[in-house]
């Protein structure tokens, strides 16, 4: 009995020792990667692109980063950063479109069939791409309509604002001044475009008529790169 325990007991140790130990593929994943932008023309804009090799790996393995614009050359305008960002100074219309920062990196890989190793080297890719558009925001769809009511009632004004690229901020004027802490203001919905870089909003303005309450209303839109 104790030869037969203590066999059954080397058998679990080997099996310890050969599979456990397993093998991570490595992969590349991104530190920071290129957003999609709406841009100012005549402005400077800085697009990240950064990645780590992580898995098991060869920490000497070298990154290697190429960016283009719609698929060719950039122009000469645009330069890098040490961290490989793209800045683009002035940006003009030849520096809209579509931008792509490949990251590639060559991985040797070891594996061991009983005697024999044999290394292979493996490519990894990474790309990151990113839409730069002209910023802009488009004039209202509908503004707020003028409306009589009684004392005690409760009113709504509604306006819809044209799209926007970045996204747009509302308020409303009462008299030419900003509306705070009166009435209340919701967003009746957003629709954002695929890129997610333009919206165009409904906006809603709900309170009940007093004195206090009464003027001439407006709706604002602006977004933070054109100011208006």
């Amino acid at each position: 009995m104790y030869v037969i325990s203590w066999r059954c007991l080397l058998i679990v140790y080997i099996n310890v020792i050969v599979f456990c130990p397993t093998s991570t593929q490595p992969y590349l994943e991104w530190v920071s990667m290129p957003q999609n932008r709406a841009v100012a023309l005549g402005h400077d804009i800085v697009l990240p692109c950064q990645a780590k090799i992580s898995g098991r790996t060869d920490t000497s393995a070298v990154l290697s980063y190429m960016w283009t614009l719609n698929g060719g050359s950039l122009t000469s305008k645009a330069s890098r950063f040490f961290n490989n960002s793209l800045f683009i100074s002035t940006v003009s219309y030849n520096e809209l479109g579509n931008y792509s920062c490949i990251v590639t990196s060559l991985i040797q890989q070891q594996t061991i069939d009983g005697e024999h190793a044999d290394l292979a080297v493996e490519t990894l890719t990474l790309n990151g791409m990113a839409i730069v558009i002209e910023a802009y925001i488009n004039t209202f769809i509908i503004h707020p309509v003028s409306l009589e009511s009684s004392e005690g009632e409760d009113v709504e004004l509604t306006c819809i604002t044209g799209r926007s690229a970045p996204s747009l901020q509302v308020h409303w004027l009462r008299n030419g001044e900003v509306l705070t802490g009166l009435g209340s203001l919701t967003a009746a919905y957003g629709d954002y475009d695929t890129s997610r870089l333009s919206i165009q909003l409904s906006m809603k303005l709900t309170f009940r008529i007093s004195s206090v309450m009464l003027g001439w209303y407006q709706c604002v839109a602006f977004n933070n790169i054109l100011k208006k």
